[in-house]
């Protein structure tokens, strides 16, 4: 068994056991080992919010590690919130950042479902995460990107969500405004990965194709968890690209994906017509 598949088992198993007794720490390492720590018993009565921004509310304004609770109250985990981002309150669910060793992010189904990797450095936050994260209120999505020669662009979504496995995770996003265009007209894509083809290619597995894990449709023009490389062209188009700002073949340095409730959002448009 490979590091990252016993990271993968672990991180399944910690998910059943915070299920079943929420007394387990889940903690990841971007070496892709995985291990558990006690007896912090983590529990969701000790969860203190449901997200970054109801932390931020709370008065903590320090960018760093929270236990929070999803699924309206019932699963504890540990989720990183960026405090300091056009004003705070995100939950970060993915990053890609230069690393070494760089995180494999080429995973099939159950490492996309439980998470992988370190919440300080690169990660997954996981799907099922993610979704019980964005069903459980209307999200915003902040997608922030980086060039090899340090440009800086965004992304803005008004919606986010993401259904259940049942659904295989499907996505539903719009509402772009930024200056890094619009990568994600992707509709209501499902989420594919090397061992689960749910793309609409009709010849092929996305995932397999651009060595990632994503909502597929017919490729799509955002690759946000592909093969990490550096600043030369990719003949291949397989690396961590957003087609509306760089094209197929540049992949970016570094990648961050975080969400908040839509209410701040909202509350900043009505303040902004006033």
């Amino acid at each position: 068994m490979s590091k990252i598949e016993g990271q993968v088992a672990v991180s399944k198993i910690l998910n059943q056991l915070l299920d079943m007794t929420q007394s387990t720490e889940r903690q990841y390492h971007a070496n892709g080992a995985a291990h558990v720590s006690a007896p912090l018993e983590l529990s969701a009565s000790k969860a203190i919010s449901s997200n970054c921004w109801e932390v931020q509310q709370l008065g903590l304004h320090q960018s760093g590690l929270f236990l929070l609770r999803l699924g309206r109250g019932l699963r504890p985990a540990l989720a990183y919130c960026d405090h300091e981002t056009d004003g705070g309150g995100w939950t970060v669910i993915q990053q890609r950042l230069p690393a070494e060793p760089q995180l494999d992010f080429f995973l099939g189904w159950e490492a996309y479902k439980w998470g992988f990797g370190d919440l300080e450095h690169e990660f997954w936050l996981g799907n099922e995460n993610i979704h019980l994260l964005t069903t459980s209120d209307k999200f915003e999505l902040r997608v922030e990107l980086e060039g090899h020669d340090g440009t800086h662009r965004y992304a803005h979504y008004e919606r986010f969500v993401v259904a259940a496995e049942q659904d295989q995770y499907r996505v539903r996003v719009f509402g772009y405004s930024g200056d890094a265009g619009d990568s994600l007209d992707i509709g209501g894509a499902a989420f594919t990965t090397k061992d689960r083809d749910n793309d609409q290619l009709a010849d092929g597995n996305c995932a397999s194709l651009l060595h990632g894990g994503w909502w597929y449709s017919r490729c799509g023009n955002a690759n946000l968890n592909g093969g990490y490389l550096d600043a030369q062209p990719d003949s291949q188009d397989s690396g961590v690209f957003w087609a509306a700002w760089t094209g197929y073949r540049h992949s970016l340095k570094s990648v961050r994906m975080m969400v908040r409730p839509a209410s701040y959002y909202a509350t900043r448009k009505t303040a902004n017509r006033s």
